[in-house]
């Protein structure tokens, strides 16, 4: 399973509002406003199929999540981008399940320390590798404290070589590796450093 990297706006809207709204509008393919709730958990979880899109989310509604992540985004002043957005990708040979999908998109934000945070998922399958859009909201709707990206990428691989091992995908390369004892460990860099003056000269 692949961690791609977090996506650049290359637009950036005056308000956090258009943002989040650009970017849930995004990821559930434009839909139509029909859209049909499966599933409603007690915990306050939705997932919700939007077009052809399956989506999942801890806001009150679909539709209303944009303004939910708005409203709690604008509490931190101090949080230049509180939009998170990130791509889960499956090898070609695997065909997660929407459970297993949503499962892997929660223990990453988990691993990410938003789990409480709100969230939107979509699974697209309209490309070669099944993949699912993480889109959530840095700060928190409580603390209203905004979540710490640093060494994002590498949390993300580590946490997706742990849903190798949950749910049986097919290994993929990453700063982190499953070893022969099916642990997973950090990968080794064969890649050998020069010596600084040979790199100053170098340059």
């Amino acid at each position: 399973m692949r961690r791609y990297h977090r996506k650049i706006l290359t637009y950036v809207p005056r308000s956090y509002a258009e943002i989040f709204n650009r970017l849930v509008s995004y990821v559930d393919r434009h839909a139509t406003p029909k859209k049909q709730l499966m599933m409603s958990s007690v915990d306050g979880i939705l997932q919700v199929k939007s077009g052809d899109v399956m989506c999942e989310t801890n806001c009150f509604g679909l539709d209303t999540a944009a303004a939910e992540m708005n409203a709690v985004a604008l509490q931190n002043t101090r949080c230049i981008d509180p939009v998170y957005h990130c791509i889960l990708s499956w090898r070609e040979e695997d065909e997660p399940t929407e459970t297993q999908i949503f499962d892997s998109a929660r223990y990453c934000l988990q691993q990410r320390g938003m789990g409480e945070n709100q969230y939107v998922f979509a699974i697209h399958r309209d490309t070669d590798n099944v993949h699912c859009h993480i889109t959530a909201n840095r700060v928190h709707p409580v603390s209203y404290r905004a979540a710490n990206l640093y060494k994002d990428v590498d949390t993300l691989h580590k946490a997706c070589r742990h849903l190798e091992l949950k749910h049986g995908f097919t290994p993929d390369n990453g700063a982190w590796v499953i070893n022969e004892n099916r642990d997973v460990v950090r990968a080794k860099n064969e890649i050998k450093t020069i010596p600084r003056r040979a790199k100053q000269l170098e340059y």
